[in-house]
């Protein structure tokens, strides 16, 4: 599961210092819900997914598997259900899926991709 920056459409003001803005990434669960950000559009393209953040003007692309976890976000699964069908679908150990899925939603997160909601809570990100 690769998220890899693809390139950023130039807009509005440099970063101060010429860095990027801080990324903080939130502590997550299985139990949380990941949605889609409002600003964010994705289309497939010859199995991999290109996710366009508007509001940035930051365009990424994930790999095949990155793919069907986007795609399971798209249909409003949790990151327990996420995990539960790519442990199934890729025969992989739970502990590698559970890492490497934590590790994909955070970085989503810190690039304003998706959102999550915590579990008894409201949402986190973006």
């Amino acid at each position: 599961m690769r998220l890899t920056k693809i390139g950023r459409r130039r807009c509005g003001l440099p970063a101060r210092n010429g860095t990027e803005e801080n990324m903080s990434t939130p502590t997550l669960s299985l139990d949380d819900m990941p949605t889609i950000g409002e600003d964010v559009v994705f289309r497939e393209l010859e199995g991999e997914i290109v996710i366009l953040n508007l509001e940035k003007g930051e365009y990424f692309g994930v790999d095949d598997v990155g793919t069907r976890v986007w795609t399971l976000f798209a249909e409003g699964r949790s990151l327990r259900q996420v995990a539960d069908i790519m442990v199934r679908e890729y025969d992989v150990p739970r502990e590698t899926v559970t890492a490497d899925l934590l590790r994909l939603a955070g970085e989503l997160i810190s690039h304003g991709l998706i959102r999550v909601r915590h579990a008894g809570s409201e949402s986190a990100g973006g």
